[in-house]
């Protein structure tokens, strides 16, 4: 165990005993209302306990801790999120084009963020959507049009 993990597993095992020093002061001598904070405390802190053990993610060529299941599990996890991400920021940018013009700066850049994100997110459907809707305002200008339509290109 590393010094990082080591520190971790302190802290951890500190928060646990505060935890169970409230349970204690607000809940008297009844044992059952200890045992509950106890578990609580435990259920709370597990997740934090596990992450403090698990071995680094850093590997070199030879000398690797991870399975490469393990790994492979997790970048398709941080894809997901991303591609989840993306999807939201699409739909905000879309909340400030609403509130904006095409012709402002403001208006400009949040209808290219609205369908960049939506292409970046897989939601390609979403891309042609806005790319239509954003094209049928009045004031959207030459350059920004050819942009929106640029991007569908790239999906």
């Amino acid at each position: 165990m590393n010094k990082k993990n080591f520190v971790g597993l302190c802290m951890i095992t500190a928060g646990f005993s505060f935890l169970f020093g409230l349970a204690v002061l607000f809940c008297g001598q009844n044992l059952l209302f200890k045992i509950a904070w106890s578990v609580a405390a435990l259920v709370f802190f597990m997740p934090y306990v596990l992450l403090s053990l698990r071995s680094p993610l850093v590997c070199k060529k030879d000398n690797c801790t991870s399975s490469l299941d393990d790994l492979n599990q997790q970048v398709t996890a941080v894809i997901c999120e991303l591609e989840y991400a993306q999807r939201k920021l699409s739909h905000l940018e879309e909340m400030i084009a609403n509130l904006t013009a095409p012709s402002s700066v403001e208006g400009r850049v949040a209808r290219r963020g609205a369908v960049r994100a939506a292409v970046e997110g897989r939601d390609e459907e979403r891309a042609k959507e806005l790319v239509k809707r954003f094209l049928a305002e009045e004031g959207i200008d030459a350059k920004l049009s050819s942009e929106l339509k640029a991007f569908l290109n790239q999906a």
